[in-house]
């Protein structure tokens, strides 16, 4: 509530009173000798003075109160107005074509109201986040984004709504589609197939890699077994690096993360690291872990156990020279569709976070290269049900996305799923780091709702009351914009958008299913789409390890011979 201007003294005034009445008597001594023309001018002067007098003494009087304060509020309270929402799109499509010529607008909804009204659209390097429990619409709009996606698309889900829903879209716009479908939902089939050990030959890559797994496998979010998690990803990333450089595979690794006392995997990093440093670090591991081996083979398994999936066990260990590229697919139009449920052991989590990471690393790599610094065309990733399916390090990814041409679309079922995936400080990061917060309704949780309502600040209002003698007055007050109980009272497919720059938006989502002419794929008609693309099973046999490169021979007591077929 504003607050009133303090009292001004009555010797301010009466000097300023003076000083007109003074600057009137000389005007006027000086007009009576001036001929009608001037005369004329003399009096304007003596009418603009007086004017600015009486609005400086209003400003002082009510700047700090009354009704211009209510005015200064009105930048920033209530909804936002057709003017508003046109404000912001005509702002980001000029962004737009300054980055990123041709490419459309990201279209969030439309603002709510009589009339023909604004669609509430961004520019495609914001990122969003969108807040809902499942049948508010989230996935219908999730689709929309991803059948409009302009490039390389990445989507994750724990249904095949997705893919059935924007395959035709994806289809017409060119490139090849990737599935991973261990559950095999809808009976959709596999076509994707990833050597997790992409790359690893590389020490640094290969820290990342056991880093992208171990960050996404079950764990404690307080932090309490973190001594224990940072040894355990020490000894995968010796693994993973081993395995890669003598032409193993992840069976390999994994059975060496499973017995770290086995003479192979030490004898391959004296031999052919290109760390020197390494063997010792491994042997200085084992050393410390003597007492207690069990524990450190704990902390690192989690990362791999889903491993135990025969179709997961085969897309990870793809034919050499086969199979799916990140570096590939950062500079094509394919889509990469990841559909699995919410596993509590043997979770698809760690494998899905780990291909995603990669493939936002090789998109930087590829902005890198650009003249801009930007990708030529803006990538996007569509992660319904982020938390279960793909918990990659988004937290960290918002801070770099926006600068490469890369959105993030990012759907979760309230917000406290953030903080139970990431703990209180990064799941508070990842909202903040988001430019756009789409909040549907049917939250249920009231300190998240008190807090968005927080977010959505108040409105002034106006109270009549009476006193005692019976005289009527008015008393400002304020009460919130929306309150908690109207956020969770919300009707389906209509949300609150926050944006950068804009008051809160009250729009309603578009769903996929309202388009004209969308017409839901069946399973044979993907199938057609899909057709002449290999299809990933467990009883695919696995070729023979060869060597690309010649590597240095080693002696038949150091590493034993690979099996010529997994």
């Amino acid at each position: 509530m504003s607050t009133a201007a303090k009292p001004r003294g009555k010797s301010r005034n009466g000097r300023t009173a003076l000083a007109v009445a003074a600057g009137v008597a000389v005007a006027g001594a000086f007009a009576i000798r001036l001929p009608g023309p001037a005369i004329i001018a003399a009096a304007a002067l003596i009418i603009v003075a007086v004017l600015v007098v009486r609005v400086r003494f209003w400003w002082l009087r009510y700047s700090s109160g009354g009704w211009i304060a209510w005015f200064r509020r009105r930048k920033y309270q209530g909804w936002a107005s057709r003017r508003d929402v046109a404000r912001v799109t005509r702002a980001d499509a000029k962004l737009t074509g300054r980055i990123a010529p041709g490419t459309p607008l990201l279209i969030l909804g439309t603002r709510t109201g009589r009339g023909i009204q604004p669609p509430v659209a961004v520019c495609k390097e914001k990122s969003a986040l969108y807040a809902g429990p499942p049948g508010y619409q989230k996935t219908g709009s999730l689709a929309c984004h991803a059948a409009d996606a302009p490039g390389a698309l990445f989507v994750t889900s724990t249904k095949t709504e997705l893919l059935l829903d924007t395959l035709p879209y994806r289809t017409w716009l060119g490139g090849r589609t990737w599935i991973l479908n261990p559950d095999g939902y809808g009976g959709v089939p596999t076509t994707l197939s990833w050597d997790l050990l992409e790359g690893c030959e590389s020490p640094e890559t290969a820290m990342r890699r056991a880093g992208d797994l171990m960050a996404a496998s079950p764990r404690d979010k307080t932090g309490k077994d973190s001594w224990h998690e940072a040894r355990g990803t020490e000894l995968l990333y010796y693994m993973l690096h081993a395995a890669r450089i003598a032409g193993a595979s992840m069976r390999e690794a994994r059975a060496w993360v499973s017995d770290p006392l086995s003479r192979e995997p030490m004898s391959i990093l004296e031999a052919r690291s290109a760390d020197p440093d390494w063997p010792g670090e491994l042997a200085a591991l084992l050393a410390d872990s003597a007492d207690s081996l069990g524990a450190l083979i704990a902390s690192a398994r989690p990362a791999l156990a889903w491993m135990n999936d025969r179709v997961m066990k085969a897309a990870a260990c793809p034919p050499p020279g086969e199979g799916f590229s990140a570096w590939d697919f950062a500079r094509s139009r394919d889509s990469v569709y990841l559909i699995g449920r919410n596993r509590p052991y043997g979770s698809l989590a760690p494998y899905f976070a780990a291909l995603g990471a990669e493939i936002f690393e090789q998109l930087k790599w590829h902005a890198m290269e650009s003249p801009s610094g930007r990708l030529p065309v803006p990538a996007t990733f569509v992660l319904d049900e982020m938390p279960l399916t793909c918990p990659m390090p988004v937290h960290d990814m918002l801070a770099e996305a926006r600068g490469y041409l890369i959105q993030l679309i990012m759907g979760v079922q309230s917000f406290s799923q953030l903080r139970a995936r990431w703990g209180e400080h990064d799941g508070d990061t990842i909202r903040s780091a988001s430019p756009v917060e789409v909040v549907l309704g049917g939250e249920k949780r009231h300190t998240d709702l008190e807090a968005v309502s927080a977010v959505l600040d108040q409105r002034d209002t106006w109270a009549d009351t009476r006193d005692s003698s019976g005289a009527k007055s008015r008393t400002p007050g304020a009460e919130p914009l929306m309150p908690p109980g109207a956020l969770r009272a919300m009707k389906k497919g209509r949300a609150v958008i926050l944006m950068p720059e804009c008051k809160p938006v009250l729009a309603d989502l578009p769903a996929i299913w309202d388009r004209p002419g969308h017409q839901r794929l069946d399973l044979g008609r993907a199938t057609e789409i899909l057709a002449g693309q290999p299809v990933i099973t467990p009883a695919t046999p696995l070729p023979p390890v060869t060597h690309a490169d010649p590597l240095p021979a080693l002696t038949d007591g150091e590493v034993p011979a690979w099996p010529a077929s997994r």
